[in-house]
């Protein structure tokens, strides 16, 4: 009986040979170097993970299996190091109209006996994997690079203030750096799908980074207002206030009753240009 609790049918796969077979043509005419990206790529379409060891190389094999007789099929097997120290090969069979089975733990063994013990199937191709798992975690710390900026300046409402000045340079920055691993990653996996797959989670990763970036630019612009908003009526209630009590005391048009009257407006003029210089704001804005 075969091993059911290790072999997966994929659901919605019936496309995935023809998907796959481009991929095993052009990596057989040589054209397509490495050609295991491109399978992990295809893998991810349908939720399927490689795993292995971090550090430890993995072995992409290509074969066709011999004991499926009715529909033209291909297996790719990752053979990779367990933690025992010993060899496994996940086996993953793209048959032809019907779809993609995951065989784990030797579970192919039973269910297609060439691939059981030293009676393989003959291995039409055969490449270690690139360190894609490693490139990726070089991107994530250049990701994170980006966000090890000073500690942020933050206002009483303990919303982050960020200057005009602060935005487009932390912009460029996020642009510059997810440029540079998008770069990188064309030149690793140059010709594989696995290069266009990574360019477009650095896309997103940027795009969300500046979304954020943005999203924190108006909180800031917006508390600028709230504040500049704060101080104009704090002032002239004190203006006014000041006006009251000089008029009870008939000292609102005496030389020293605008002379306090002017002193408060000055005093406006200084809080709110602080004010946009906290924020690096123009003066007067």
């Amino acid at each position: 009986m075969t091993k059911s609790k290790y072999v997966k049918p994929i659901d919605n796969s019936q496309d995935a040979y023809a998907r796959l077979k481009p991929i095993t043509d052009a990596a057989q005419a040589g054209a397509l170097e490495p050609w295991s990206p491109s399978v992990i790529d295809l893998l991810a379409r349908y939720k399927v993970n490689v795993q292995r060891l971090e550090d430890v190389k993995a072995q992409a094999n290509l074969s066709f299996p011999t004991s499926i007789k009715d529909h033209k099929s291909m297996a790719i097997g990752f053979r990779y190091a367990k933690e025992d120290g010993s060899f496994a090969e996940d086996l993953f069979v793209f048959v032809e109209d019907v779809g993609l089975t995951c065989y784990y733990r030797g579970s192919q063994e039973e269910a297609l006996p060439e691939y059981a013990g030293s009676h393989h199937a003959e291995i039409v191709l055969s490449e270690l994997l690139p360190d894609f798992q490693r490139d990726m975690a070089d991107m994530q710390q250049q990701i994170n690079d980006i966000k090890a900026q000073p500690v942020p300046r933050t206002n009483t409402h303990n919303v982050e203030i960020i200057t005009d000045e602060e935005f487009v340079r932390q912009k460029q920055a996020i642009i510059a750096k997810h440029a540079q691993a998008a770069r990188s990653f064309q030149i690793r996996f140059s010709g594989s799908s696995a290069a266009q797959a990574a360019g477009n989670a650095v896309k997103i990763e940027a795009d969300r980074e500046v979304a954020d970036l943005v999203a924190k630019k108006k909180n800031s612009d917006r508390f600028y207002e709230l504040e500049q908003m704060d101080v104009r009526d704090a002032f002239d209630k004190e203006y006014k206030d000041k006006q009251s009590d000089l008029g009870r005391r008939n000292m609102l048009t005496s030389g020293f009753g605008q002379q306090e009257l002017e002193e408060i407006r000055e005093r406006r003029v200084r809080e709110l240009e602080k004010l946009a210089l906290k924020y690096g704001k123009p003066k007067g804005s």
